[in-house]
């Protein structure tokens, strides 16, 4: 099939190219949820309930997800879409040290070893 608009409205949800998804982990449901939507192999197994990246989105709805590695055609009714990453996490380009002061300074502790570890990590 040919690449569709970059987005899929399904139901309430919209899944786009690019989003993170769960491969639902019924083996009965997602095999019945594959006719007609790419099918289903033995091989997609390792899949179920998994998470995926969408990289595409074809004409008829179903979408190509790269799971563990190796893309897959589903139906949009075999995968959840994921809520996006918090942006309270850190990124990946903000220094480890920073990130761990982060941690510290939020958690408060009643362990005196735990006290003279952050102590000792922090100088």
């Amino acid at each position: 099939p040919a690449p569709a608009e970059a987005e899929h409205s399904l139901g309430d949800a919209s899944i786009r190219e690019g989003d993170v998804v769960q491969i639902g982990a019924d083996l009965g449901e997602i095999k019945e949820l594959q006719r007609n939507h790419g099918e289903w192999t033995d091989s997609m197994l390792p899949t179920l309930g998994k998470v995926g990246k969408v990289l595409q989105i074809y004409d008829d709805g179903d979408l190509k997800v790269e799971v563990l590695g190796q893309p897959w055609t589903y139906n949009p009714l075999a995968v959840t879409k994921l809520a996006p990453v918090s942006s309270n996490a850190p990124s990946s380009t903000e220094p480890l040290s920073n990130v761990l002061k982060k941690m510290f300074e939020t958690h408060i502790s009643d362990d005196p070893t735990e006290d003279l570890v952050k102590a000792a990590a922090t100088g």
